[in-house]
């Protein structure tokens, strides 16, 4: 994780809590919403939440029996409007800024009291360049200025990315690799470090912050390179930057975070 940032703590709520889902893209700093969405459901019903899911076509399976799924997508989100209806919680994930807007209309006036966004690392990238260019800091200035108590969770790469196809380009073909010649082909291998964060925990952090009521495009390569760079220059410093944030992620969940080595026993026959 690389921030989690929320602007307030409001009460817990009972109603609807609305996820929305996306099919896998990569273009750069899209997690993938299915696998994290699914983990996020599940821990919802657990206690008891009311749970509503607007899905792309491609993503209405797999969902527990007891979820409400609308097809539909968040990027068009007046086309399904009923999915708002008496959502108090949103979990706004795969949005666009082109129509943020329009979900964030719906959204309150289903009298929504608290949205969080499925962000990304990418703002900090964004901030370097003008406004016109800014993708996920549009969406977050957007929910920022809706009148909705917000929650930002900005993650770094996610391990379901992995198998799902999502962005970071960076193990997109291990599962090929290591099935095939049992190796790893990676840029910078030998010096570069990229943070993964565990889907389900992502989905942990998700829901707490509910409870707190409330080929590659080249954008995705050159943000890809840029962090492996980064990483590899001042991994040092940059992990103890990472160790340093608070809340940390076993903060917000109230356990360890997850290893790769653990992805990887539950997701070995994907490499097999």
């Amino acid at each position: 994780m690389d921030r989690f940032e929320t602007n307030e703590k409001t009460p817990v709520s009972e109603g609807i809590c609305l996820l929305t889902v996306v099919s896998p893209r990569r273009d750069e700093g899209n997690s993938p919403t299915g696998v994290v969405g699914r983990f996020l459901a599940r821990q919802l019903l657990a206690t008891g939440r009311r749970v509503r899911v607007m899905a792309e076509p491609d993503q209405c399976g797999g969902w527990p029996d007891a979820v409400d799924v609308v097809v539909g997508s968040i990027t068009r989100p007046l086309e399904c409007a009923r999915a708002f209806d008496g959502a108090e919680t949103v979990f706004l994930a795969g949005a666009h800024p082109s129509t943020v807007q329009d979900a964030l209309t719906l959204a309150r006036n289903a009298s929504a009291r608290k949205v969080v966004v499925l962000s990304s690392h990418g703002p900090e990238y964004e901030e370097a360049n003008p406004p016109a260019t800014w993708f996920w800091l549009a969406i977050e200035k957007a929910v920022e200025h809706s009148g909705i108590a917000w929650t930002h969770i900005r993650p770094s790469a996610v391990m379901g990315s992995v198998i799902e196809g999502t962005y970071p380009a960076t193990g997109s073909d291990w599962s090929d690799t290591i099935r095939a010649d049992g190796v790893i082909r990676e840029a910078f291998l030998d010096r570069g470090h990229y943070p993964f964060i565990h889907e389900e925990d992502l989905a942990a952090v998700v829901f707490a912050a509910l409870w707190r009521r409330l080929g590659w495009p080249d954008g995705a390569i050159d943000v890809t390179l840029y962090a492996l760079e980064e990483y590899g220059a001042r991994f040092t410093e940059l992990l103890q930057w990472t160790f340093d944030q608070r809340p940390s992620v076993r903060d917000i969940i109230g356990r360890p975070p997850r290893t790769y080595d653990d992805w990887v026993s539950e997701n070995i026959d994907s490499f097999r």
